[in-house]
């Protein structure tokens, strides 16, 4: 069973690298501009929480319920469950293996934001998402990486 599961996760994860290729490569047909195409991105200044959301997720223990992270509504948990993550747990560990060994961090952050791009979580959150993800893992794993400041 998990040699099926590790298996459908690799695909997952080669469809994602595969469309972030393209997208570099051709571009979006859906936008006309460099600048339209790098909304696609993570960005942090578009990370706007409610007052201490992002203060308590960080502070208190990982929450196996999705709509713990700040920024993940009912549609989102709909759209996360169809790709089978149905935890926070699950969601971390997307974001943990969309990081490869010479993975920058920025890419590394587009990758996930492109991910939930893909999966089809709200638009408005994505960015949301990723940040609290991110600094979470951050807290956790003090040797990944660094957010980026806000302008």
């Amino acid at each position: 069973m998990r040699g099926h599961l590790g298996l459908k996760r690799k695909m997952r994860v080669g469809q994602i690298l595969k469309a972030q290729r393209k997208l570099r490569k051709f571009g979006s047909p859906k936008f006309s501009s460099k600048r339209q195409m790098a909304a696609r991105r993570f960005d942090i200044n578009r990370s706007l929480d409610p007052p201490g959301a992002l203060a308590f997720f960080l502070a208190s223990a990982v929450n196996s319920d999705l709509t713990s992270v700040p920024g993940i509504g009912d549609a989102s948990v709909t759209a996360l469950r169809e790709q089978g993550i149905t935890t926070t747990h699950q969601l971390i560990g997307q974001f943990l293996l969309l990081k490869g060994e010479n993975t920058t961090w920025t890419e590394h952050l587009d990758a996930m934001y492109n991910w939930l791009t893909l999966v089809g979580t709200e638009i408005g959150s994505r960015s949301r998402v990723v940040h609290c993800i991110a600094e979470k893992c951050t807290i956790m794993i003090p040797s990944l990486s660094v957010i980026p400041e806000r302008d």
